[in-house]
């Protein structure tokens, strides 16, 4: 399934490549996005229960996704993400470093390089950095929870 995108996509940053756009065999409008993760602004998370966590938007609403938003998390060693729960799911991926993620019954579940991880809506959850590198994952979410 493709999405209906009526117009181009504009790109949120100056640094971003539209690889291309082309029709599908529906009529769709679809634009190819590439982006470096290097050339995405990282925020500091503030919020009650986050210790050494950075976030980047890598692709989100205002690039014109139809559905998801990619955004990578880096925790920095002793780094945590709050012990929360929200009611849309999450899709995980390992990019660097060792962690763990914490399940609803507060068993930690270890993850590395290559590990996906899926937390279903309302699932009570945290990410715990728990090597001596940044702990790197890609977490995309509904772009309504971005």
């Amino acid at each position: 399934y493709l999405p209906n995108i009526s117009s181009p996509v504009t790109p949120a940053s100056p640094r971003v490549r539209l690889a291309g756009a082309f029709v599908s065999p529906l009529g769709w409008r679809v634009t190819v996005i590439i982006r470096k993760l290097a050339d995405v602004k990282s925020e500091t998370v503030t919020m009650d229960g986050v210790q050494g966590a950075m976030k980047q938007l890598v692709l989100g609403d205002a690039d014109g996704v139809p559905s998801y938003s990619v955004r990578v998390f880096t925790l920095e060693p002793g780094g945590f993400t709050p012990r929360h729960q929200h009611i849309s799911e999450h899709l995980n991926y390992v990019i660097s470093g060792h962690g763990e993620l914490i399940d609803p019954d507060g068993t930690p579940r270890p993850m590395t390089v290559g590990d996906f991880a899926f937390v279903s809506p309302d699932e009570l959850h945290q990410f715990r950095n728990t090597g001596d590198d940044p702990f790197v994952f890609i977490c995309a979410v509904p772009k309504e929870y971005e």
